[in-house]
């Protein structure tokens, strides 16, 4: 196991959630934990020598207070996790405009109170890391959440606006989206985990924050995320065909391996049609309905020209290159799709299992002892992944 980077964290949101299984989990391993929210029953009855500062974050003097108080009682704060957060259904038949001042008090203000006092000392410092906690709902609109959305949409555009300033100072600013990539309020589902995978991966893995910028798309910007939104995004010039199959092979490369889901990658011929999709898009040509919307067909087909084709892994077909386009698979390019390989196959389609002599068993996302079926297996399995749509 490895030895963490902070000697004292301070958790905001702590009595819940993602914010509670964090403080639970960093004190397990060594951590002094401040823990910071309204209950402080709730606070206290966390144990595991967690020490209890009740907090309400929208008082920005007492978050003030809070802070100094740690600092004094427990030394420099090296991490921070900004976890506090509300949600209220909205809709328009209950247009309730308190409902958006609550919510932006505690879910937006809550962090910049907490900011005021954190960054003056981690910048006098040269060190120390803030994250806080976004969602999906952040990235596009979800229903009711008119209130919730548009504060956690502030959340990543914060941390884009401050990472670069912090960095240069030898601090760090985050938005841990990565880690709450579901809609919080009802999708809690395995905080647990999302709190392991930013503490075993320290400050490096809490960078969620949503960047447009070549080379730097996290993949959670297209992971699950469907190909008509996808392609919806590509129009509307949010973000690029090249960021998004960059994003799409970043996710192949990371995830692929543990589910032999594709078996031919054709990242080379991806990449210079993403490039001619993003040059059509910025002359203002006509664009298919799937432009610069990654994908990949069953290797059961002649899939295009210059591609492998062993129909399901048949041995003797190992060398098989394609003369021709199937017909489905030149009629999806000719809506922009943007083919990015091949996906598993049971021989000749003619199993209800994913596997063949010549690239093994495709598995299960959800259990990878377990097989996705047949004779789809290998699509089933990246769509079931979130790596392409």
């Amino acid at each position: 196991m490895t030895t963490l980077p902070w000697r004292v964290a301070w958790i905001t949101g702590a009595s819940t959630g993602i914010g509670r299984e964090l403080a639970l989990l960093l004190a397990s391993r060594g951590v002094i934990v401040a823990a910071s929210a309204r209950s402080a029953d709730k606070l206290e009855a966390l144990g595991q020598g967690i020490h209890a500062y009740p907090l309400d974050v929208t008082d920005s003097q007492a978050v003030a207070d809070t802070h100094e108080r740690i600092r004094r009682e427990l030394g420099a704060i090296d991490l921070a996790v900004l976890s506090a957060g509300t949600y209220r259904p909205l809709d328009i038949e209950h247009f309730d405009i308190s409902n958006f001042a609550i919510t932006n008090a505690v879910n937006y203000l809550g962090v910049i109170h907490a900011l005021a006092a954190l960054v003056p000392a981690m910048r006098l410092r040269g060190s120390g890391h803030v994250a806080w906690i976004a969602s999906v709902a952040g990235y596009r609109g979800l229903p009711k959440a008119a209130a919730y959305g548009p504060s956690k949409a502030a959340l990543i555009n914060l941390a884009e606006c401050l990472k670069p300033e912090l960095d240069a100072v030898g601090s760090e600013a985050d938005d841990a989206d990565r880690i709450a990539d579901g809609f919080a309020p009802i999708g809690l589902v395995s905080c647990q985990q999302r709190s392991q995978s930013l503490v075993d991966g320290g400050p490096q893995r809490a960078t969620g924050a949503r960047r447009t910028r070549r080379d730097q798309m996290p993949d959670a910007d297209i992971s699950y995320v469907s190909a008509a939104d996808l392609a919806g995004r590509v129009r509307r010039k949010d973000i690029s065909p090249v960021e998004v199959v960059e994003g799409a092979i970043s996710l192949i490369e990371t995830r692929n391996p543990s589910l032999n889901a594709l078996i031919y990658l054709g990242f080379e011929d991806a990449r210079r049609e993403a490039k001619r999709a993003e040059d059509q898009l910025m002359r203002g040509e006509a664009l298919g309905p799937l432009h610069g919307v990654p994908a990949a067909i069953k290797d059961l087909f002649d899939f295009k020209p210059g591609w492998p084709t062993t129909f399901g892994g048949v041995r003797a077909l190992k060398n098989n290159i394609a003369q021709f386009h199937c017909p489905f698979a030149e009629r999806i390019e000719k809506a922009g799709a943007i083919l990015v390989g091949k996906t598993n196959a049971p021989v000749m389609g003619l199993r209800v299992v994913c596997d063949n002599y010549l690239f093994g068993v495709t598995r299960n996302r959800f259990d990878t002892s377990r097989n996705p079926g047949g004779s789809s297996g290998g699509s089933a399995a990246v769509v079931a992944d979130g790596i392409l749509p």
